[in-house]
């Protein structure tokens, strides 16, 4: 697809995928605080409910496309 202003992009390891649910991280991105308090709040969620396997987790704000 096309990329716009605005977008994010998570890249993430299934340590996160398979600790948080889709709302979950709408949630957490929704939240104006930015990419690395995002990247913090979701892997502290994960770890909170066991983090069972590794996480990674990268977040990426398209801020312009000049």
């Amino acid at each position: 697809g096309d990329l716009r202003a605005g977008d994010v992009l998570l890249l993430a390891s299934d340590g996160l995928t398979g600790m948080l649910e889709d709302e979950q991280l709408v949630k957490i991105l929704a939240d104006p605080k930015g990419p690395q308090a995002w990247v913090d709040r979701m892997i502290t969620e994960a770890n909170r409910r066991g983090g069972l396997d590794n996480i990674t987790t990268i977040v990426v704000k398209i801020e312009s496309l000049d």
